[in-house]
């Protein structure tokens, strides 16, 4: 065996580790362990923790199943994970770090196999490793998940670009019904690459893509979409119909351009420079379809719950993969491979610029939520025991108090509830139904201050609703235990009906709710008690 080969391994093996290494340190220096997971998060386990318990896909254990966990491969491998034992929590976790230690993979092996020196490579998955997917699994969102099956499509689409093979048509094509089954909005995202892939192959070959997308589509894909409409009776994610609403939002994609644009910074001048050369443009076209076009959808959708651009980060592996080649186009093209340069002075420049690749997601996108608990866990928690006998709790805060309750729960907005979603918003006639036996609020006011045109800002939608709450709480002679809240303009308001024998339990538990903190940081004061001293929420944890 020669020197060559045995180095060979071992300095692909290391290529491979330094992102590794990288994804490593920036989780030992900012990672959260125990960081509650976020509100939206919590929505989509409580559906995987009905399903493993062998519910179905529904909100409330013995109702009709509700399309509101649009993470549907996600939600399926959490529930399996359960199912061996897993909690629910950790099941979550592991997949989300996993999936995100797959991509980084992905990147640094299609770069390699693209032709790229282990430098570049490592480069480009250290780039992906260190950025924002640490935050959504710190946050237990399934982005990562998705950005992995958009990951594994868009490296099977390079193989393709650079050699066609009816296997890879058919391969893209599965992992583009992965990205669809994850995300509905993976559908798009597939159409776009497919589009990228038939602007540069030939005419036969970009045919004999369509042809595999359309027979997986046109199968599998048309398959799930029957049953999920028989499933769900609806054609559509309930969500759709309440942040969708069948019209534009230009605020949703001016958001999309800015996250975009924030999370491909260091990688945009590699694009505007290749403008100005045609063979760099071409290459620069086939990745800028999918980015681009992806990013425009959003155009479609409210952006609430964008947590960090998580809508849109899909772009990231696909701009990382295809970097490479862009800016060797770019170099290429203008004859700057052939400049005479000082070798020395080569590779201290291309080592400062893969420092500043990978310092500037670690830098900008270094996950930030607190650890400790959330009032609302806590609460959720106290009420857990009560949870059998059939209250009801209506909420605007649709995540983590359902899931650590187990209660029955309405969601006041519509994301969980097709009747609101439907009509658009909730009706009198059907909140008076509910007879909820407890209300939590997070409204633009306070007892001190019940002025939402001034308070802050939830929109015009969220202040009609927490109004309609308020009111038939007020009109009903609930007691408001408590409206925690950093600023007398922004509460979470606490109500418990005076018609349930644990009236004075809950009231108790709410009030006395030892937390680190409460949508966010701050010192949380409880505005309720005007009458007397205001009190501030310990900020430690029993």
């Amino acid at each position: 065996m020669s020197p060559s080969s045995t180095r060979r391994p071992a300095a692909e093996a290391l290529g491979l580790l330094v992102p590794f290494v990288a994804m490593a340190l920036v989780m030992a220096r900012f990672f959260e362990w125990d960081a509650t997971p976020t509100e939206d998060a919590a929505i989509l386990m409580r559906y995987a923790q009905h399903l493993a318990e062998g519910h179905g896909i529904v909100w409330n254990i013995g109702e009709p199943p509700v399309d509101g966990a649009t993470d549907f491969l996600f939600m399926l491998a959490i529930t399996a994970l359960m199912k061996l034992g897993a909690p629910l929590a950790g099941a979550t976790r592991a997949l989300v770090i996993g999936a995100h230690a797959v991509t980084v993979a992905i990147v640094y092996g299609r770069v390699r196999r693209s032709g790229f020196a282990i430098p570049v490579a490592s480069t480009a998955a250290g780039f992906l490793a260190v950025g924002p997917g640490l935050s959504y699994a710190e946050a237990y969102f399934g982005t990562p998940f998705f950005a992995m099956w958009v990951a594994a499509m868009w490296a099977v689409a390079v193989e393709l670009r650079s050699g066609y093979r009816p296997t890879l048509a058919v391969a893209c094509a599965l992992l583009a019904l992965g990205a669809g089954l994850t995300r509905p909005d993976g559908v798009l995202l597939a159409g776009l690459v497919f589009v990228a892939l038939a602007a540069v192959l030939p005419r036969r070959e970009a045919l004999g893509v369509f042809a595999a997308f359309a027979a997986v589509f046109g199968t599998l894909g048309i398959g799930y979409f029957a049953w999920r409409w028989s499933y769900f009776g609806f054609p559509l994610p309930n969500p759709y119909y309440k942040k969708g609403e069948f019209h534009l939002w230009v605020g949703s994609f001016v958001t999309a351009v800015q996250m975009v644009v924030r999370f491909l910074l260091p990688l945009l001048p590699l694009y505007a420079l290749a403008l100005g050369e045609r063979r760099a443009l071409r290459e620069a076209i086939f990745s800028a379809i999918p980015i681009v076009g992806f990013t425009a959808v959003w155009i479609l959708v409210s952006d609430e719950m964008n947590f960090l651009g998580r809508f849109q980060y899909a772009v990231v592996p696909i701009a990382a993969i295809s970097a490479p080649g862009v800016g060797r186009a770019v170099l290429s093209g203008y004859g700057l491979h052939r400049a005479g340069v000082d070798r020395r002075a080569t590779w201290v420049a291309a080592a400062v610029a893969a420092a500043a690749l990978v310092g500037y997601p670690a830098l900008a996108f270094r996950p930030s939520l607190p650890g400790g608990l959330d009032a609302r866990t806590v609460i959720g928690r106290g009420l857990a025991p009560l949870a059998e006998r059939g209250y009801t709790v209506v909420t605007t805060e649709a995540g983590l108090l359902p899931l650590t309750s187990g209660w029955r729960s309405i969601d006041a907005w519509g994301l969980n509830d097709a009747t609101i979603a439907h009509a658009g918003r909730m009706s009198d006639e059907y909140l008076a139904a509910q007879a909820p036996a407890f209300l939590l609020v997070h409204a633009a006011g306070s007892p001190v201050f019940d002025d939402p045109t001034v308070g802050a800002d939830l929109g015009p939608e969220w202040d009609a609703m927490t109004d309609q709450l308020v009111r038939y709480c007020r009109s009903n002679g609930y007691t408001l235990a408590a409206a925690w809240g950093a600023s007398h303009t922004d509460t979470f308001q606490f109500w418990v009906s005076p018609r349930i024998a644990e009236h004075d339990q809950i009231v108790a538990l709410v009030r006395e709710a030892r937390f680190d903190f409460l949508g966010g940081r701050g010192v949380f004061v409880d505005w309720a008690g005007v009458t007397g001293e205001l009190r501030r929420a310990p900020a430690t944890v029993e």
